[in-house]
């Protein structure tokens, strides 16, 4: 409908709707009449169905053309809105259900039912709210299904709880605890806590499956685990994440494992495991205390031969992870760049820090990591049928001659590395717990002095872990070298640390 002048301003496309609006005429021939648009629904009643409730908004939207739309609350703080029944399944639409109106919103599946169901050609986004206690029996998704790859899911400030995914039939699945999805995946400032997926056979991502691409940023993942009694193993404690990419930025994962129950053998990624991306890249992270037989903390595997897995990971913490290698990489191509590792501990055969293997893995570059003392005496690192002459290493520091096959222009330094704790330690854009180290460390000022933007190789990266500004002057000698490891420790912190701060590990 074209807008036309007026005296009176521009008229408004929709004016001819309300005329009809006014004069009662029968739905039909308003929606012939007028464009589709976007709808916004209230939740006023808490119940689980009914007048005013989040079900009938959910139908509502469900049927109305026009998108995206969106589902508001006016509920008393910190609402519990208890499911009986699963909401209805959402296709074709695009909808937002956003709780900042309702600070401390729940929606509350009660152990009994799955919260979201997410068809074909639909978008999901929840926003300030938190999902508890979903179910789903010998299936995917125990909090939310994203059952189409054309549909997506956003997460932003959300909040899933105890919800689960498990069976206890003979060899029956079990594959995303809190979240399983066949489409795009965006997770924001969100927290996944205590959610788990187990069976007796398969059984995958107890937080997060994701299918295709996944982007999560700045969240944390605490006590979510993989558990399988099988023969094909459990597998991403927290997250699991298949084809596409995956990119982890400024997150945190405590906690979590993946366990077999007869074989450490078959329980891979106690926090992340990926398979046969195209790219993972994990920045400015943290994993403490997880748990798993192969990638305590992280395993990547491409299985698809040929084939390229780009894994880079920078400026992350692995401490106190258990069962096995915190990183495990295999056939992949490989770019670790000021990653700190620091008291993992291994199993029989393998290192704490870091397991290689496969003879098409490859380096883009490994440079200004420290692998510094393992939690049970152990190596540090190990590696299996990888190609000789593997290139791009260099300006790392190990704490025993077990990384050969990175050690090209590195250093082994088997003494005191004067290592403070894990902890979060003086003023900076993002509070992540770092590998601290006291003044003298033989890691302050021992990188490369080649300027972090030249592009070489062997470079140190712009910023450190905490957002902090590399290279920086840490043994006030009058010139600013980059540090080797995650924390880029800066003059200042040093000299007015009081050590007061609550370590995560000393």
């Amino acid at each position: 409908m074209p807008i036309v002048p007026s005296d009176r301003g521009p008229v408004s496309p929709w004016r001819p709707c309300l005329r009809l609006l006014a004069v009662a005429l029968v739905p039909a021939a308003l929606t012939t009449a007028c464009p589709a648009r976007a709808a916004t629904y209230l939740v006023t009643s808490a119940l689980s169905s009914g007048a005013g409730t989040l079900r009938e908004a959910v139908t509502q939207a469900q049927s109305a053309s026009g998108a995206p739309h969106t589902i508001l609350f006016s509920l008393p703080i910190n609402s519990v809105i208890g499911l009986a029944a699963p909401l209805p399944s959402l296709s074709a639409t695009a909808l937002i259900v956003d709780g900042s109106g309702s600070p401390g919103l729940v929606i509350d599946g009660n152990d009994t039912v799955r919260v979201f169901d997410v068809g074909a050609a639909a978008s999901l986004t929840l926003r300030d709210l938190a999902l508890r206690r979903g179910f789903a029996n010998n299936d995917r998704g125990g909090c939310v299904r994203v059952s189409d790859a054309a549909s997506t899911l956003t997460l932003d400030r959300a909040t899933l709880q105890d919800c689960r995914a498990t069976s206890i039939q003979p060899g029956g699945l079990a594959l995303g605890g809190a979240v399983y999805a066949e489409g795009d995946v965006f997770v924001y400032r969100s927290a996944f806590i205590g959610n788990r997926a187990r069976a007796p056979g398969s059984t995958a991502g107890g937080a997060l499956d994701v299918r295709r691409n996944a982007w999560i940023e700045n969240s944390r993942f605490e006590r979510n685990e993989a558990v399988s009694a099988g023969s094909t193993g459990a597998a991403g404690g927290a997250v699991i994440a298949g084809t596409g990419t995956l990119t982890l930025l400024r997150s945190q994962f405590f906690d979590n494992r993946a366990v077999q129950t007869s074989t450490a053998n078959l329980s891979f990624g106690g926090a992340v495991y990926v398979r046969d991306r195209s790219g993972t890249t994990i920045r400015q992270s943290l994993f403490v205390h997880n748990e798993s037989g192969q990638g305590a903390a992280v395993y990547a595997s491409l299985s698809t031969i040929p084939g390229t897995m780009n894994v880079a990971v920078g400026n992350t913490t692995f401490a106190g992870n258990l069962g096995g290698p915190a990183l495990s990489l295999a056939g992949v191509r490989m770019d670790l760049r000021n990653n700190s590792f620091w008291k993992n501990s291994g199993r029989a055969g393998f290192g704490a820090h870091l397991h290689a293997s496969g003879n098409n893995t490859s380096v883009a570059a490994v440079t200004h990591n420290l692998f510094a003392t393992s939690g049970d005496g152990g190596a540090a690192c190990s590696s299996a049928s990888l190609p000789v002459g593997i290139d791009g290493t260099g300006s790392n520091l190990f704490a025993d001659a077990s990384c050969t096959y990175l050690a090209a222009f590195s250093y082994i330094d088997g003494g005191d590395l004067r290592i403070r704790g894990l902890r979060t330690t003086g003023s900076a854009l993002h509070d992540i717990a770092v590998v601290d180290v006291f003044a003298g460390s033989p890691v302050i000022d021992a990188g490369n002095p080649a300027d972090p933007g030249s592009g070489g190789v062997f470079v140190c990266t712009a910023g450190d872990a905490r957002d902090e500004m590399r290279p920086a002057d840490g043994d006030a000698d009058g010139a600013a070298v980059c540090d080797i490891g995650a924390h880029e420790l800066q003059r200042e912190a040093s000299l007015f640390a009081d050590d007061m701060e609550s370590p995560l590990l000393r």
